[in-house]
């Protein structure tokens, strides 16, 4: 797998390209990159500029950036997976509480219980009935 290239790399490979007056390919084999990366970084670079050649993946946008739509669906996303968190802790609350009613059977049963119990709440926070 071939290493990701640096900005100035990628600065470097497309004036090789527009400057030195290479072919694609040439510049393709030379810096060790795919021909279709090195038309993709020209045409950036011819479009926008050398900013457009900057790898943005993996970072977020700061939200004074955001449009009103995308910080609505930011908010959106967020809510969904409050949503999600709670149906899950409620789904195993309810299960949990079930265990309990019906006694434990097992010497398995009472190790999961006790691991989950300590201090009369579960693990996730939230406090169990009283028996």
């Amino acid at each position: 797998m071939r290493r990701k290239k640096t900005l100035e790399e990628r600065i470097k490979i497309v004036e090789y390209v527009t400057v030195s007056k290479h072919k694609y390919s040439e510049a393709a084999e030379h810096f060790e990159v795919t021909y279709q990366q090195v038309l993709l970084w020209v045409l950036k670079a011819k479009e926008n500029g050398y900013e457009a050649l900057v790898d943005n993946r993996g970072h977020r946008k700061p939200e004074k950036e955001l449009s009103e739509l995308d910080k609505d669906n930011l908010k959106i996303k967020q809510l969904e997976t409050e949503l999600e968190e709670k149906n899950a802790m409620e789904a195993f609350i309810k299960k949990f509480q079930e265990l309990q009613r019906k006694g434990l059977k097992n010497k398995e049963d009472k190790t999961l219980i006790k691991n989950l119990m300590s201090d009369g709440q579960t693990r996730c926070g939230y406090p169990t009935q009283p028996r």
